[in-house]
């Protein structure tokens, strides 16, 4: 589940019941992409495109989203560290979860 900070978004989210491709639009494992023409190969399949201009220009920028697997009652493992692997792992922490390697 993704929860973005953007309230444009949100509000798309809340207006459509179908899958959304956000900043992570890529084949699974490819690079994260910061710009809509860097998933062109996609725009074909998509029902819309919403341009809100780039999302950076670092490699920070590419790592994408944290994931975390919350499946285990009181402990989460990190399936992928992205770009805010800190905050998610905090946030984790202080609701009394805990890490597993």
């Amino acid at each position: 589940m993704r929860i973005p900070d953007n309230s444009f978004i949100r509000s798309v989210c809340a207006l459509t019941q179908s899958p959304l491709a956000l900043t992570s639009a890529n084949y699974s494992a490819g690079q994260s992409c910061l710009d809509v023409n860097e998933f062109q190969y996609l725009h074909k399949s998509l029902a819309a495109i919403f341009d809100g201009g780039p999302l950076g220009n670092s490699e920070e920028s590419r790592l994408g989203s944290t994931v975390a697997d919350l499946s285990e009652p009181q402990s989460y493992r990190i399936i992928r560290p992205g770009s805010a692997l800190e905050f998610v792992e905090s946030t984790l922490m202080s609701y009394g979860l805990t890490k597993i390697r």
